[in-house]
């Protein structure tokens, strides 16, 4: 079967692009890469989307697309593509923040015109759920794992103490309430930093505003003890993953998506409590988190095994329909 990864995001998903690759490796299976690299502006990038898909380089290929630049119309933009079969990821079934192409009106648009020859992935049931209340009815909509590299080995860090970090972009759902009340409480020892763009200024936090480039993210990640991921809405979270494939510990609102990455039992998994106690049973979480008992190398080897079998079986199933 030859499968090629469309990319419209080079830079955001340059990592989940290697992952999956990884994931995919089968003898059977040959796995071309296509960026879609940034025309002039936004415009520029939807004309270079939309002259991919009338192209000649997807001609008989299996395209699995990592994000859905034309949002709930992604179905209507692939029906005179010269592709064999599309899969389209969808991260974000609503939107945690401004997309393109997404909203009740363009869902509507897109359930009147179907989906044609697509398949939809996400990363949970709760996403796939939500995604299928979107399309028209019958659409397929498969619940897959997070792709996950193998081990990554932390670079030695010169920083002393204990650090808990807040890594990535800022987006309307992280809680940074939170974040101040967690500040107020400060454990002695710990120093607590935030890294990525768009964030504010929080008081008691060390925030470090801007781009990470790929060495820059992997850098914050081996000088941290703890991630913390202080979201109060959200449907994945690559952040836990990079954390995870470092042997990272994370800690977390309880969800579908880091129960599946971490198991039910990660100790740094926060169950929702009142507001006067949550700053308080967040610090314990990370506290557990930290502890030797942790087992995170353990908790890491199985969540990528999980993730590669998960996609191998995926990409099998796809090659007997090709077939037939």
């Amino acid at each position: 079967m030859l499968l090629t990864l469309v990319n419209p995001l080079p830079r955001a998903l340059a990592h989940y692009a290697d992952a999956l690759r990884d994931n995919l490796g089968d003898p059977a299976i040959e796995v071309r890469d296509q960026d879609i690299e940034r025309g002039s502006g936004r415009i520029g990038q939807v004309a270079d989307a939309a002259r991919l898909r009338l192209g000649r380089e997807l001609a008989g290929h299996r395209a699995v697309v990592l994000w859905p630049t034309f949002g709930a119309l992604e179905p209507l933009t692939w029906r005179l593509s010269r592709a064999a079969a599309v899969d389209v990821v969808v991260h974000d079934p609503v939107p945690i923040r401004e997309q393109r192409f997404t909203g009740p009106r363009w869902e509507g648009l897109a359930r009147r015109s179907g989906v044609g020859r697509v398949h939809f992935l996400t990363h949970t049931e709760a996403a796939a759920t939500a995604l299928r209340g979107q399309l028209p009815g019958g659409a397929r909509v498969d619940a897959i794992p997070h792709p996950i590299k193998p081990a990554a080995a932390r670079a030695a860090t010169a920083h002393e103490g204990k650090r808990l970090l807040v890594l990535g972009q800022h987006k309307p759902t992280r809680d940074l309430d939170l974040l101040s009340e967690l500040a107020a409480i400060r454990p002695d020892g710990w120093d607590l930093r935030v890294a990525g763009r768009g964030w504010p200024a929080i008081p008691g936090w060390d925030v470090r505003e801007g781009f990470l480039a790929e060495a820059e993210l992997d850098a914050e990640l081996d000088a941290a003890t703890v991630l913390l991921v202080p979201y109060r809405r959200y449907w994945q979270s690559g952040v836990a993953v990079r954390a995870l494939e470092r042997a990272l510990p994370v800690v977390g609102r309880r969800h579908e998506f880091l129960e599946g990455l971490l198991g039910t039992g990660w100790p740094g998994l926060v169950d929702d409590t009142s507001d006067d106690e949550a700053a308080r049973m967040w610090q314990a979480a990370v506290a557990l988190a930290a502890a030797p008992a942790a087992e995170i190398e353990a908790v890491r080897d199985a969540a990528s095994e999980h993730a590669r079998k998960a996609w191998q079986r995926w990409a099998g199933m796809r090659a007997l329909q090709a077939r037939s």
